[in-house]
């Protein structure tokens, strides 16, 4: 780490603080003699990790540093700064023993650091501006030159075969069996209409990632971004129970969402998809009350059974 502040920005490190996000990711604030103060993320781009779980799709840490670039340049670019100006990425392990990024510190404090102690008014502007972010953030497309973009019959092929592996995890607690899943995915095929495939979606908006800088949000940890239909990033919302009348409010500012129909076939097969995601997180893979696991379970037999009786 020393080396490569060295190399890149011809300082020293006098203060290093660990700070939390990314599941992948050590993430440091370096403040450095300069003056400067810098974020250093950096993680092992080795698959050995993962190689005891099967299940997970390993994607090299220096591919989702490009990603997250160019996910933040698009949304800086369009819209203002929003997110983190990241400065350098170096895979060549010239300088760190792992691949890393570097951006400068967005100062402020996270939205889940403060949100306790806000009153219900606070939080209820919090989220209609949160909502305006996100609206925002949507209507940014993704230019069909880039190498992530996908078109709309690839974006529905992706989404029946991410459908069908997320609700597998689902199989060892008992939640939905093989013939579902197959009859699901069924469905989730046949399904035609109009699929956005280029909008700009952080897909992990939560108040830890928001940074509050004089009532002024700022979209950190990108690393799960994707460009694809908006609708999906509104049914993971959904899902993270962030999709409220104020976030609504906010969004249709700049969105209008009396264009989408939220009990459409699509968005159905999407709110699946996304509370499939919460049950297999809360249930086989963090710690959490056995509250949250039976609630994370119930929403989503709720919507299962409900998608699978209309079909019938």
């Amino acid at each position: 780490m020393d080396k490569a502040i060295r190399h890149y920005y011809g300082s020293e490190i006098i203060q290093k603080t660990a700070l939390e996000g990314g599941v992948s990711f050590k993430t440091w604030l370096l403040e450095l003699e300069n003056g400067k103060k810098l974020v250093f993320r950096t993680g092992e781009d080795d698959p050995r990790y993962y190689e005891n779980d099967e299940s997970i799709v390993y994607i090299p840490n220096s591919k989702i540093f490009k990603r997250e670039k160019q996910f933040y340049d698009g949304l800086n670019e369009a819209l203002g700064i929003l997110c983190p100006q990241v400065e350098v990425i170096d895979c060549s392990l010239q300088y760190h023993t792992q691949p890393y990024q570097i951006y400068p510190y967005i100062e402020g404090k996270p939205l889940s650091e403060i949100i306790a102690t806000l009153n219900a008014n606070e939080k209820s502007e919090y989220m209609y501006k949160i909502g305006v972010l996100v609206g925002k953030m949507h209507q940014v497309k993704l230019g069909g030159k880039s190498e992530y973009y996908i078109d709309s019959k690839t974006w529905r092929e992706l989404n029946s075969s991410r459908l069908k592996e997320r609700l597998g995890f689902l199989v060892k607690n008992g939640l939905i069996s093989i013939i579902e899943i197959e009859e699901l995915c069924s469905y989730a095929e046949t399904i035609r209409g109009d699929f956005d495939t280029g909008s700009f979606m952080h897909m992990d908006v939560r108040p830890c990632n928001l940074i509050v800088n004089n009532g002024e949000l700022f979209l950190i940890d990108a690393e799960s971004c994707e460009w694809g239909d908006s609708c999906y990033e509104l049914a993971q919302l959904e899902s993270c129970n962030m999709l409220t009348a104020e976030f609504l409010s906010g969004y249709k500012t700049v969105f209008h969402t009396e264009n989408i129909d939220f009990e459409s076939p699509k968005f159905t097969v999407y709110r699946l998809r996304a509370f499939a995601r919460i049950a297999d997180l809360f249930l086989n893979l963090i710690d959490v009350s056995e509250s949250e696991k039976k609630m994370a379970a119930e929403r989503f037999l709720k919507i299962k059974n409900k998608v699978l009786n209309n079909r019938r």
